[in-house]
């Protein structure tokens, strides 16, 4: 330890100390180093701050050199070193962006500054990035509207405000010309289809958009429209129309409706196949849509009405309905022109017109053209809208070229559809004249071409349209002679096919039609057996007979000579004309036109009147061949119930009574004899003298004596109803003779089956119509048993009985014969055990008693008295009573007298009185019920 110390002590002592002015010299080189830096870094922050001013300013181009200097300092230098970087690369970026601006790409210069903006966003060169960046976005869209490039522009004006909402202003400023001007240039150049596409995409922006666009679109429609009806497109010219129409309806939606009441014949050519109202999924409405009121809910309509469609909404998913005419029976037709069925419209006049919906009611729509927009739809879209306006004249030339192309090319049935169209939408009366007329035009020749080709059903269709739409009645005679001759043609061929009840319908059709197309008015004759001549004149043959009172059909007249002729249709006449002098006629009605200036054509209602009563004739005996006898009568009786009828064809009464004959003959073997005399008593009537008449009057004759002889063997009940019938008849009185005899045998027989009121019926039935008959007073008595079963079953025995006491009084008025036998007896007053006394013969049930015994109570009379002495008496007294024997059915005495009963005891030579007792008194026996059957059997002998 201690040698350590030493060493360490040696080494102190000999260190070697340095001068102080090496310590000062560092000292100011140290100084120096730092003053020098300083001034180096507040160099670089100097140029920074100068960069940032021309930063601040936007002057790129300033600071940037100047910000090359101050990034060559090292981070360490202080934080301006990294500010300036970020300040420089900003500035590099705004330079670079401001170079591309004078580019001819300012899609370049667009993405330039975006991408600058989205990288420096809150940076102090923003606001002049976007000011560069707004006028890049206008130049750029100014230089594709310029080239035409309209929807490069547009997603230009787009791009530019949905970047940069503030913008939306200038870009919708810039976007509306652009639109306006590429839908105008795509109208002139024809494509209106793009047109309209560009519009409706500039009306979705907004409705300030869709307001400037409404007119020019409207416009390029009508354009479109007139640009395809000139083509000969009608069909998409329609369409066109249609849409614009439907664009405005729902612009303008709820529209206040004109109330309309179209012709009925305005529902055929739209659609023939109809929906029951009352079956509608939906309420009908008062207009085309849901935001029309609704007028009546579903099922609210009666059941099977299937009304009229007259119209569509312009989109076709409503239809019109006219709710005035409707038909029962729907119809469905695959034709329009060909095959259009009789519908049998009816007219209800406080319906209107309503809406529904085609997806409550589907219908299966059969026309050239889709169902038309509704004419008072279209009249009020064109008080609220111009363009409806025009487009309603561009359908009102669509439709008339349309039918006049489609005329000229044979297609009738397009140029029906559209001159109907073209006459609901218009509001001119000469232009719907003229389209009615071209109608009747078109389906007076279909009628003749499809009569020419023995079509005649299909043929009558179209003459009742040319008549209908004939508005001028220009070809009224033309007209009517072929609707005649369709008619009388449509019988001929139903006659030929046996088909009786269509030839029947269709000749009265003729006669119907000819009264109605030709009469004027009526004439009534003024005197007894006035004669219609063949013409107007005294001397010619005369055709019909008329009594005062009959009405005739007047067609002209003849004022010359005085005092002038009446022309009547008179089918009776070959002619079917006939003539009267006018002072011998009566006219109601319109004023009669001359004659000379009618233009009659050749009727057909004699032609139609004979083959009408030969089709009844025939029709009567092919059935009468089929022993269908009740329907042959009808038609013979259409025959004989009618005058003109029966005046053209002989033969029908006996063909009538034949075939009664036979009916009855048939009914005979089904064991029908009832059915089977009234058809011989009808036979005999209609034709008395024919074969058939006379076979059944013999087969009456026969009926009445094997009736006659059946009730006298007791046939009673089943005889009365064959004697109703013949006394019906020409053997009445045979029948009569009998009848007595057969009711009150039915009376008896009923009455005997406890069936009191047909047993009654029958008795009365003799009293009322036989009263003078043997068998009258019997028939009083059998109502009178029946009066006395009934009292009995009402009250009883006893009750019944003393009602026949009260009544039968004590004058006999009647007799023992009419009781009939056997005899059952009750008594009445007298003990209950006297009736098991009687006899077993007068015996029986409460309801079998025709007898009654009135007994009156116990009397007795005195016999004699006897003095004895001292004032002392014996009497003797006999007791009775009195009795009556009444018919209880007819409630009449027959007998009356007293029962007495046994004699008192004699009174003796001597007789012992007390002293209290001054008289004695004998009696005999009161009656008793052997006394009573003694006194009956006088009456009601017992054997």
């Amino acid at each position: 330890m201690a040698t350590h110390m030493t060493t360490s002590r040696t080494h102190q002592t000999g260190r070697v100390g340095l001068p102080y002015w090496f310590f000062l010299g560092i000292i100011v080189f140290l100084i120096v180093i730092t003053l020098g830096l300083a001034l180096w870094l507040s160099s670089g922050n100097t140029r920074y701050r100068s960069a940032h001013q021309a930063y601040l300013a936007a002057d790129c181009s300033a600071a940037l050199p100047l910000y090359a200097q101050s990034t060559r300092y090292p981070t360490w230098a202080g934080s301006f070193v990294s500010q300036a970087r970020r300040e420089e690369a900003e500035c590099t970026a705004f330079v670079g962006a401001t170079k591309t601006a004078g580019t001819a790409n300012p899609a370049e210069s667009i993405q330039a500054w975006e991408a600058f903006y989205a990288a420096y966003a809150q940076g102090p060169l923003a606001p002049q990035a976007l000011v560069q960046l707004r006028q890049q976005y206008l130049a750029w869209a100014q230089v594709q509207r310029t080239a035409g490039d309209y929807a490069s522009a547009i997603a230009t004006y787009r791009q530019m405000a949905t970047s940069h909402a503030e913008w939306a202003v200038d870009a919708n400023a810039g976007l509306s010309p652009t639109y306006l001007a590429w839908g105008e240039g795509l109208r002139t150049a024809g494509d209106f289809a793009h047109a309209i596409a560009v519009y409706d995409e500039m009306a979705a922006i907004s409705s300030v958009f869709a307001a400037d666009a409404l007119a020019p679109r409207n416009q390029v429609f009508l354009a479109w429209g007139a640009d395809l009806t000139q083509r000969g497109a009608f069909a998409e010219a329609a369409q066109v129309y249609r849409l614009l129409l439907q664009r405005e309806h729902e612009r303008l939606a709820p529209l206040d409706l004109p109330e309309r009441n179209w012709p009925i014949t305005w529902l055929y050519p739209y659609a023939l196949s109809q929906h029951d109202l009352a079956v509608l999924k939906t309420s009908l409405h008062e207009g085309p849509g849901m935001q029309y009121p609704a007028t009546q809910a579903p099922g609210a309509v009666a059941a099977n009405r299937f009304p009229g469609i007259v119209g569509a909404s312009p989109d076709g998913q409503w239809l019109a309905l006219d709710l005035t005419h409707w038909t029962a029976e729907p119809k469905s037709e695959p034709g329009l022109l060909t095959t259009l069925p009789d519908i049998a419209w009816q007219r209800d006049p406080t319906a209107q017109v309503a809406w529904a919906p085609i997806a409550a009611a589907p219908l299966s729509l059969t026309t050239t053209i889709t169902l038309p927009v509704a004419g008072g739809l279209l009249q009020a879209l064109a008080t609220r809208s111009e363009a409806a306006s025009q487009a309603l004249g561009g359908l009102a030339t669509l439709y008339t070229n349309w039918g006049a192309a489609a005329q000229a090319a044979g297609d009738d049935a397009a140029a029906t559809a559209a001159y109907l169209a073209l006459a609901d939408l218009t509001s001119d009366a000469a232009t719907r004249e003229q389209a009615y007329g071209q109608l009747a035009q078109i389906h007076l020749a279909l009628a003749q071409q499809f009569t020419e080709q023995h079509e005649y059903q299909v043929g009558l269709v179209h003459v009742r349209q040319a008549e209908t739409f004939d508005p001028t009645g220009k070809l009224a005679r033309p007209v009517q002679a072929l609707h005649s001759q369709i008619l009388l043609s449509l019988g001929d061929q139903a006659l030929a096919t046996r088909s009786w009840d269509i030839a029947a319908r269709r000749y009265g059709d003729v006669l119907a039609f000819e009264r109605s197309a030709f009469g004027k008015g009526q004439a009534f004759v003024k005197q007894k057996g006035a004669r219609l001549l063949a013409s107007a004149d005294a001397k010619a043959s005369v055709v019909q007979t008329v009594e005062p009172g009959q009405a005739l059909t007047t067609v002209a007249q003849q004022t010359t000579p005085a005092p002038g002729w009446i022309a009547l249709l008179a089918p009776v006449a070959p002619t079917a004309l006939a003539w009267a002098p006018a002072t011998q006629v009566t006219l109601t009605g319109a004023a009669l036109p001359d004659v000379a200036t009618t233009n009659l054509p050749p009727l057909q209602s004699h032609i139609a009147l004979v083959n009408l009563a030969h089709t009844q004739q025939t029709w009567g005996q092919t059935l009468a061949g089929e022993r269908k006898y009740e329907e042959a009568v009808a038609h013979y009786r259409a025959i004989l119930d009618d005058g003109a009828l029966r005046s053209v064809i002989t033969g029908t009464a006996d063909l009538l009574a034949q075939n009664y004959t036979a009916w009855g003959d048939m009914l005979i073997g089904q064991d029908k004899a009832v059915d089977a005399i009234a058809r011989y008593g009808w036979a005999v009537s209609t034709a008395p003298k024919s074969d058939a008449g006379v076979k059944a009057s013999q087969a009456l004759s026969k009926q009445a004596a094997d009736t006659v002889q059946a009730v006298s063997k007791g046939a009673g009940c089943d005889a009365v109803s064959i004697l109703d019938a013949l006394v019906k008849t020409t053997v009445k009185a045979k029948a009569d003779s009998a009848l007595p005899q057969a009711l009150y045998q039915c009376g008896q027989a009923r009455l005997t089956a406890n069936v009191a009121s047909e047993a009654r019926a029958a008795y009365q039935r003799i009293i009322d119509s036989y009263g003078k008959s043997a068998y009258a007073a019997k028939a009083r008595r059998g109502i009178q048993e029946i009066d006395w079963a009934l009292l009995i079953n009402k009250n009883g025995i006893d009750s019944a009985a003393n009602t026949a006491c009260d009544q039968a009084g004590v004058t006999v008025r009647g007799r023992v014969a009419n009781i009939a036998k056997p005899y059952v007896v009750y008594v009445n007053g007298g003990s209950t055990y006297w009736y098991t006394d009687f006899p077993a013969a007068w015996q029986g049930s409460d309801k079998e008693t025709n007898a009654v015994v009135c007994l009156g109570d116990v009397q007795s009379y005195l016999v004699e008295s006897c003095p004895y002495t001292n004032n002392h008496w014996i009497k003797r007294y006999r007791s009775y009573r009195t009795v009556r024997l009444v018919d209880a059915v007819g409630r009449l005495l027959v007998a009356q007298g007293k029962l007495y009963g046994s004699s008192p005891n004699e009174c003796p030579f001597s007789e012992w009185f007390s002293s209290y007792l001054s008289t004695k008194t004998y009696e005999g026996d009161i009656p008793d019920s052997a006394d009573l059957t003694a006194w009956l059997k006088k009456y009601l002998p017992v054997k």
